[in-house]
């Protein structure tokens, strides 16, 4: 009887599981249309690297401006 008992439990723990992983693959079926939009989000996003090359274009034609213009930072005309 006591082996009967044993293998209930085991039965149960097994079900148990089953059922665990039935939700666990019904969460991951609803995270999956997430993760590509992400995915896709960030592959638009600019890397680090290009950034810091940006910023380094806009510094040298700032730079380029303000040699062209003699030096002086034109002022916007007051409205």
């Amino acid at each position: 009887m006591a082996e009967e008992q044993r293998i209930a439990r085991i039965e149960a723990h097994i079900a148990h599981m089953q059922t665990d992983i039935a939700d666990i693959k019904a969460t991951l079926a609803q995270l999956v249309p997430m993760i590509i939009r992400i995915d896709q989000k960030l592959s638009d996003t600019p890397t680090q690297a290009e950034v810091a090359e940006l910023r380094g274009r806009v510094e040298e034609q700032s730079k380029f401006l303000q040699l062209a213009l003699g030096g002086r930072r034109e002022r916007p005309a007051a409205e």
